[in-house]
């Protein structure tokens, strides 16, 4: 029995568009079906948007679904998986609104999402960055704004606490909110020269662009009203995505140590020490062996403001993946040989014990050998005195 046929998504045409949404996708059509339609059936036409869908080097059955089942949209392409900063970067260059909204593909917003997040930029000239309140699948809250300690470490506004005690629809200023949702002015975007193309492919990039932004002078809020649910699905590795987290927190903390020296958290400080910067302290064993691992004279991503063709922006990617992919391999060659260096070591531990035992239980059995024979002429001499006692009296 065949498949039923995917449905039609479209989206109403708009001449000239305030906001521009931006939605980098690679794998899972399913996932990215959901994330449309939440967006066509939970954003009002009192605002005029467009949708910018960044095939981000998308495996086919996404290409097949953008393509046959989707209106309405601008399609911008790349080979290469550029990351987020890089796909962003080259969906920014398709985008006409004076609002952009970065939008991940496994996210489905709710009803005054987009309202919210508008109203607010306009209400507050001042921001240059606003973010939504997550939800994950089951209900509980992810994220509305996150700290940024001094140490480069980030933290939920709750803290330790349940994350019901953050739950207050007043706005707020954080630290950073994240890339699934975020709304940014298209002249903040342009004047701080988009998203750090060196942070590849992901983690820190959202913390990086907001912490220029405020370096610039905008504040970035949180508008809790702003809602939606974030699947965060991942297909890489734990051990290649701590990899990328770690590296990319070095290089973060390299290029903001002297903001990060006297960073105090928003809303206020729960950090009285100022002037500590923690880099050398990563506790995690593949942060070790990164500054050996790391290749650090990575090629420089040509800016987005770059006059340069997609097809130079894409080769410069791909020497970028190249790098970090063998970085990686290095790496794990390197802790396959520490484990098995541990191993051959345990290895030569034991044979010496086991040698030592053979020894003790050979030596054991000399011990007992040699008792028997004691006990054995010692009771022949008894034997033979005995005797001779015995002759000695029957010669009486």
């Amino acid at each position: 029995m065949d498949a039923s046929p995917l449905p039609i998504i479209t989206f109403p045409p708009s001449a000239s568009p305030r906001v521009s949404i931006l939605i980098p996708t690679t794998s899972r059509a399913d996932r990215l079906q959901r994330c449309l339609e939440a967006l066509r059936e939970n954003i009002s036409t009192d605002i005029s948007y467009e949708v910018v869908l960044m095939l981000n080097a998308a495996q086919q059955d996404v290409v097949d679904f953008a393509q046959n089942c989707v209106r309405g949209v601008v399609i911008a392409r790349s080979s290469v998986n550029l990351g987020v900063a890089g796909g962003n970067n080259r969906a920014r260059k398709h985008a006409s609104g004076e609002f952009l909204v970065l939008l991940h593909d496994d996210t489905e917003v709710r009803s005054g999402w987009l309202e919210s997040l508008v109203e607010v930029a306009d209400r507050h000239p001042e921001a240059g960055i606003v973010g939504s309140r997550i939800f994950n699948p089951d209900g509980t809250l992810q994220a509305e704004g996150w700290v940024l300690w001094q140490n480069a470490q980030t933290t939920p506004p709750w803290g330790d606490g349940p994350p019901e005690a953050s739950r207050s629809d007043d706005l707020r200023a954080v630290d950073y909110t994240p890339t699934c949702s975020l709304l940014a002015r298209a002249s903040t975007w342009d004047a701080v020269g988009g998203l750090d193309e060196n942070i590849y492919p992901a983690y820190f990039v959202d913390v990086d662009f907001c912490l220029t932004v405020r370096s610039h002078g905008w504040t970035v809020l949180c508008q809790p009203r702003s809602q939606l649910m974030h699947h965060r699905g991942s297909s890489s590795k734990r051990e290649f995505r701590e990899f990328m987290a770690l590296r990319n927190r070095e290089y973060f903390v390299k290029k903001w140590s002297h903001v990060l020296a006297s960073q105090l958290p928003f809303p206020e400080s729960q950090n009285s020490s100022t002037g500590l910067i923690e880099a050398q302290n990563l506790t995690d064993s593949i942060a070790r062996d990164i500054a050996s691992t790391w290749k650090k004279t990575l090629p420089a991503p040509p800016s987005s403001s770059a006059t340069i063709s997609d097809a130079e922006h894409d080769l410069a990617h791909l020497q970028r993946q190249f790098e970090l992919t063998s970085s990686f391999s290095t790496l794990l060659q390197k802790r396959m040989e520490q484990t098995l260096q541990k191993t051959q070591s345990r290895i030569k531990a034991k044979t010496a014990e086991a040698r030592r035992w053979r020894r003790l239980a050979s030596n054991l059995k000399t011990q007992l050998r040699d008792i028997k024979k004691t006990r054995s002429w010692r009771w022949r001499n008894r034997l033979i005195k005995f005797g001779r006692r015995i002759r000695h009296l029957l010669g009486q």
